[in-house]
């Protein structure tokens, strides 16, 4: 039994150091940030962004500039909010996406 308990300890702390030797992703950066500001609407800057990490999650704070909030338009991705075999189906994804806007 002492040895089982060894071997878990020893097993947590081998995840702890992968854990904190993994490098974070790239998909969250300012560039991509950047190309975002084009497809959130015409007049939409970025001004600065940051990395967010902890424990349980990881991303990136943008912050944006804009002259006018009606020309903001944010897109909402159906096939995320969707399970995979329906988002397959849906051959008309392009007609039915939404987009949050303001005025």
């Amino acid at each position: 039994m002492e040895a089982a308990v060894r071997n878990m300890n020893k097993q947590a702390d081998e995840k702890k150091d992968t854990k904190a030797e993994a490098k974070p992703s790239d998909i969250f950066n300012e560039e991509t940030a950047k190309l975002k500001a084009k497809e959130f609407g015409e007049g939409v800057t970025y001004v600065s962004g940051s990395r967010i990490t902890s424990e349980d999650f990881e991303g990136f704070k943008a912050i944006y500039s804009f002259k006018d909030i009606s020309q903001i338009r944010i897109k909402q991705d159906a096939k995320k909010t969707m399970s995979p075999s329906s988002a397959e189906t849906d051959t008309n994804a392009k007609e039915n996406q939404k987009y949050i806007t303001f005025s």
